[in-house]
């Protein structure tokens, strides 16, 4: 069984990578973030970091 004190770390990091993603993606839409390469890298690269 994992202990609980790295369980609420990984929660944290998730949650830091969700704000990054939501920050990257504010007032864009998914046309914008596919024309924008390094926005797209960075979304993909938060989501596959969880």
């Amino acid at each position: 069984m994992r202990e609980a004190i790295r369980d609420i770390d990984r929660l944290r990091h998730i949650d830091e990578c969700i704000e990054h993603i939501n920050d990257y993606l504010n007032g864009k839409s998914f046309e914008d973030m596919k024309a924008n390469i390094m926005c797209f890298h960075a979304v993909v690269y938060n989501y596959d970091n969880w």
